[in-house]
């Protein structure tokens, strides 16, 4: 399955290879090593290799990377998704799971050892209320890097719209979970450039997650790295909807926006 072409998104090569139209050279023969990794992969699944690594291994820093850098011919891109700027649902080809590639970087003079040492703070980060980065994906021919996060996750504003039976609960606890994963933040001297609605997510188990703060781009006319501005609920309301949808719209983020609102003032004014 070849990925959408477009001229401004960067792509994943996705392009299959078929032995009858290239015959297969020694140099795509993979090495022992990368054959374990695959193993590893298919018969653990990426999410609880990453977990091991990052909680149960004790391994020298470069083989934990090494064992979480895929190549993106790995992947299998099923859409664009519409929730990132640059990034698709790809499955593994290996663990059969649907992943989100987030584009990273297309430096072809970046070394991907290289991209793991400048991003660590951010890219070894493992909290329960920040999306982590469970491998990076590479592809050959284009020089792109992508990250690759879980798949299971939506944005808080869908949530609410296609789960109303559940919002009460989430207000509940949108406050507090964001709390509590900013104040580790903070102690660890790490926060992200900013926190819109956008950047919350939801997760199958009904987790309160932040974006990592390599997965947020940034605005061309954002004011300042770090004043976080609440969506603007007319921006999220199409011209031609109803006052009365509007007016239900904007009773359902009346209350995530003043939590967000209380979050803004007390961990970045």
């Amino acid at each position: 399955m070849t990925s959408p072409v477009t001229s401004e998104v960067p792509q994943l090569d996705n392009r299959p290879r078929n032995r009858n139209i290239r015959p297969k050279s020694k140099r795509d023969v993979d090495s022992l090593q990368h054959i374990v990794r695959k193993h590893l992969v298919k018969s653990l699944g990426l999410q609880k290799l990453w977990k091991i690594v990052r909680h149960h291994l004790d391994l020298p820093v470069v083989v934990s990377d090494f064992l979480l850098t895929c190549s993106c011919q790995e992947f299998q891109v099923q859409k664009i998704s519409g929730t990132r700027c640059a990034s698709y649902t790809v499955k593994s080809l290996l663990d059969g799971e649907l992943y989100t590639a987030v584009f990273a970087t297309s430096d072809a003079d970046k070394a991907v050892s290289n991209l793991w040492e400048e991003t660590s703070d951010w890219i070894y980060l493992d909290d329960p209320g920040v999306i982590p980065v469970l491998a990076l994906a590479v592809d050959t021919l284009t020089q792109n890097i992508f990250y690759i996060i879980r798949g299971d996750l939506t944005q808080l504003d869908d949530f609410i719209k296609n789960n109303q039976n559940k919002r009460e609960q989430l207000v509940k606890k949108f406050e507090p979970s964001l709390n509590e994963t900013l104040t580790r933040l903070r102690n660890m001297n790490l926060l992200p450039k900013r926190l819109e609605m956008e950047n919350i997510l939801i997760s199958e188990q009904e987790d309160v997650l932040i974006e990592n703060d390599l997965l947020i781009k940034p605005k061309p006319y954002f004011c300042s790295e770090h004043m976080i501005l609440a969506d603007n609920l007319k921006e999220k309301t199409d011209k031609n909807t109803s006052k009365s949808t509007f007016s239900n719209k904007q009773n359902n983020y009346t209350s995530f926006k003043n939590a967000l609102d209380n979050i803004v003032r007390k961990y970045f004014n």
